[in-house]
């Protein structure tokens, strides 16, 4: 029934993309991909929503989506130069005046990576391709006829993903932090812990709300939301060096191949379990990240020590532990002897 829900909107002639929402088909098999499915979930539900409901520009996601043959050839084509080409498109398009919307109501399912690897190489890819889109359009984005709600809208998205060099200064910031002078939180222990309280609050009120409501809007329970918060945090930060590497070598104009996300058919029950082939990420990146671990450990030892340092403490304990999961079970799963199995071809 996907064509069904979908072809009728072509009717109107200024529609060039439909693009409908990612089901999860494994979303409770692992804390993983629980947290995955959060991500992706604010991703559709939310920002592609109001991109949609707004009249903002947003961006075909790759798959479960129904293109107008025209809107591609307007827009110049498919283009391999960055590696999200369906961003890249999906902005060329609305530049040539195409409109695009959202079905939040038409659920593809989709398989998400249940091995860190495989989960690190496909962000890597996002990331990396969403800032070589924006080297690439940018500029002609914020110089078209297109309001400034499409422009601010445009910039805020292409430039997002530079959030992951941000996430890493700060935590290599925080032991130099210690020996700044920070008036007025020399007080005492206890003004030093509510101010620590507070900011930790308010610098995860926006992200637990914005998670938060997109689960609401489906009917899963707030409290269950609110428990995998700080797993879904962690696992955000412990991804920060991977993925600023992929925005450093986007910068730095550095080319690489498109590495696939592997499937690994995991409703079938008799495979689901196994390891198969996924894509290779260099074992320094998991050493980097397990030492960022420990000092951020450190940072937090250091900080139970002194008033002042109480206030970092909560962001230190979740950049910690970030770090650490995201390092090990990297090197887990790259260290880990990977069964030969035969992948069953699944039905188109």
């Amino acid at each position: 029934d996907f064509l069904q829900n979908t072809i009728h909107h072509f009717a109107n002639p200024a529609i060039g993309m439909v693009q409908t929402r990612w089901g999860h088909l494994n979303r409770d098999d692992s804390l993983l991909t629980k947290a995955q499915a959060i991500f992706l979930d604010g991703h559709f539900l939310i920002e592609h929503a109001a991109r949609s409901l707004s009249g903002r520009w947003m961006n075909f996601n790759g798959t479960a989506g129904l293109w107008r043959r025209k809107a591609i050839d307007d827009a110049g084509g498919w283009e391999a130069d960055t590696l999200t080409e369906d961003m890249d498109l999906s902005y060329r398009s609305q530049l040539a005046g195409w409109k695009f919307i959202f079905l939040p109501d038409v659920i593809c399912p989709a398989e998400l990576p249940p091995e860190i690897n495989a989960f690190k190489a496909q962000q890597h890819r996002w990331t990396k391709g969403g800032i070589q889109t924006g080297r690439k359009l940018l500029w002609r984005i914020l110089t078209s006829d297109a309001n400034w709600k499409i422009k601010s809208e445009a910039f805020f998205h292409l430039t997002s993903m530079s959030v992951y060099v941000y996430i890493t200064l700060l935590a290599l910031l925080f032991f130099p932090a210690f020996y700044v002078n920070m008036q007025p939180f020399e007080s005492g222990t206890i003004q030093a812990l509510i101010w620590g309280l507070t900011l930790f609050s308010l610098g995860t009120a926006s992200a637990g709300t914005f998670y938060i409501a997109s689960q609401l809007v489906q009917g899963r329970s707030t409290f269950k939301t609110l428990c995998q918060l700080p797993i879904l945090m962690s696992l955000g930060i412990g991804i920060a060096l991977n993925n600023t590497r992929g925005v450093l070598e986007a910068l730095a104009g550095k080319q690489s191949e498109f590495v696939r996300t592997p499937k690994y058919n995991t409703t079938d029950d008799t495979s689901s379990k196994k390891r198969i082939a996924c894509p290779s990420i260099k074992r320094w990146m998991s050493y980097l990240e397990i030492t960022m671990g420990i000092y951020c450990l450190t940072c937090t030892i250091i900080a139970m020590t002194q008033p002042r340092g109480l206030l970092s403490a909560p962001f230190l304990l979740l950049f910690a532990a970030g770090y650490f999961c995201v390092g090990f079970s990297s090197l887990r799963g790259q260290c880990q002897k990977r069964a030969v199995v035969k992948i069953k071809p699944i039905p188109a």
